[in-house]
């Protein structure tokens, strides 16, 4: 073979070899970035008006119910409570807390533990100092909402915590709870995956009847939610709250099984869109390729010039 075919054929070579790099490159890329993009958590903004909230304190801080004129029981099977508590209720750690208020009725706020703990602490209105610990079960019963709202007032509980919205509408049966969720929304922020502020990903309804749950990655570490609960003269309660995580899910009224309700989140084409860092890496890219792609055809039409500027070289 002479030396004029060898070259050629290394030049085939050389060239098929190219285009394979080129499309491996071409494949991975997306591949390797919804990975990368997928390892990035969403911040969800959520702010509802339910009739229900459930929440699991995971620790002290923002955990104090400011209290007053409010009727206390003790214990679960109590029927007569205890008129005119005034105070704060610090929330033990692990305690469940259930907020319930059906339309425009009394409010109950309910925290519980198992037996034998305490589900959490009394404090004087005056000193803030302990008057004493609750047993395993408390439930501050409040009616006279109306009246509050004529003296200005408006009840404010802080949520932290793993928290639950609204409840799942199935097969409904006589005793069980009708609060449902009423409406609201749910915004998922993004953060820059290099630097930068958060950018706003996009909003979605809560409907009437809907439950939202926020997942995280470690399927057992729970999701820690920061916000607050207000309950004044509209129906139900309000709740705001923010919350870091993989992925939301809403779940809509109806039979539920394993797929039921649909994920939201930050996704790729959020990222592309909105975050101006990556616009501008892609933009970065897409000028590399194009410059590689000219690169050849410019060797071809202009080959003398090129030719020229070597040998003044």
């Amino acid at each position: 073979m002479s030396a004029k075919k060898k070259r050629k054929r290394k030049q085939k070579q050389f060239t098929l070899f190219k285009k394979l790099i080129f499309v491996a490159v071409m494949v991975l890329t997306p591949i390797i970035t919804i990975q990368v993009f997928n390892l990035f958590p969403s911040t969800f903004s959520v702010s509802v008006k339910t009739e229900l909230l459930k929440f699991k304190t995971i620790d002290h801080n923002n955990s104090k119910i400011p209290l007053y004129d409010v009727k206390v029981f003790i214990r679960e099977d109590d029927s007569i409570g205890i008129d005119g508590y005034h105070g704060t209720f610090k929330i033990a750690t692990g305690a469940t807390t259930t907020i319930e208020r059906i339309s425009n009725s009394y409010l109950t706020i309910e925290i519980k533990v198992s037996k034998g703990e305490s589900a959490g602490t009394f404090y004087s209105p005056d000193d803030d100092e302990v008057t004493h610990k609750a047993d395993n079960y408390v439930l501050f019963y409040i009616d006279d909402i109306a009246d509050r709202i004529n003296r200005g007032e408006t009840i404010i509980v802080p949520i932290t915590g793993e928290i639950t919205i609204g409840r799942t509408i199935n097969y409904e049966t006589y005793g069980n709870s009708n609060a449902i969720v009423r409406c609201g929304g749910v915004t998922v922020i993004g953060r820059s995956i290099f630097w930068g502020p958060y950018f706003k990903s996009n909003t979605y309804d809560l409907n009437t009847g809907d439950q939202f749950i926020i997942t995280n990655y470690d399927k057992d570490k729970k999701v820690k939610v920061y916000g607050f609960a207000t309950i004044n003269e509209e129906i139900g309660m309000t709740a705001t709250y923010k919350a870091i995580g993989k992925e939301g899910i809403i779940i809509t009224p109806g039979p539920m099984d394993d797929n039921s309700g649909y994920n939201i989140s930050t996704t790729i084409f959020d990222r592309f869109e909105k975050d101006r860092n990556v616009k501008i890496i892609s933009l970065m890219f897409v000028i590399l390729v194009t410059i590689a792609d000219i690169l050849p055809l410019v060797k071809e039409v202009f080959p003398d010039v090129l030719s020229k500027s070597k040998k003044k070289k």
